[in-house]
């Protein structure tokens, strides 16, 4: 029997290769923020549209798309100009989407949108908001009562002491 030589498997094949290490300049911190900034926005018109599924998938993937655009921006000058044009808004970008709550709450508290399609916006439901502020009016009405109280009887005391004093004049203090 002529020799076959020994028997082998093919090769396994070879790892697939990882992507080439992008080195990142410093911008893609704020770039990526910014790139989310519009995330946000978009989550805000789907929940106040109440497209809530919508609303989950921008949470759910956005974050990794504005990455994605980011490292993109590094070797793409048209995208690393609009996401730094968005960057040169600043504070503005940041008063927008703190602003996007509130806009969320009077939304709701005016029915224009139901309470429930807002919570991951931190809305709370209308009547709850009322009674918060109804309550924070009864405190504030009770403290003023009480410094009421405590002002009447310290006039009270003062007078008293007034009228003792005016009876014997050698005892200004109230002391007998």
């Amino acid at each position: 029997m002529p020799y076959e030589g020994m028997k082998t498997a093919p090769p396994p094949p070879k790892p697939p290769r990882a992507a080439p290490e992008r080195k990142a300049s410093g911008k893609v911190k704020a770039r990526e923020e910014a790139a989310n900034g519009i995330g946000q926005i978009i989550a805000f018109g789907a929940m106040t549209t109440g497209n809530l599924a919508d609303a989950g998938a921008v949470g759910m993937h956005w974050p990794g798309i504005s990455h994605e655009v980011a490292m993109i921006a590094e070797t793409h000058a048209p995208t690393a100009n609009i996401l730094d044009k968005l960057l040169e808004v600043g504070p503005f970008g940041n008063l927008i989407v703190l602003t996007l709550p509130f806009v969320a709450q009077l939304l709701v508290n005016h029915k224009v949108v139901p309470p429930e399609a807002m919570a991951g916006a931190g809305v709370v439901h209308p009547d709850a908001l009322t009674a918060q502020v109804k309550t924070d009016m009864a405190r504030t009405a009770m403290q003023a009562y009480r410094a009421q109280q405590e002002a009447e009887a310290e006039m009270r005391a003062m007078q008293e002491e007034m009228a003792r004093a005016q009876q014997d004049p050698g005892n200004a203090t109230g002391d007998e």
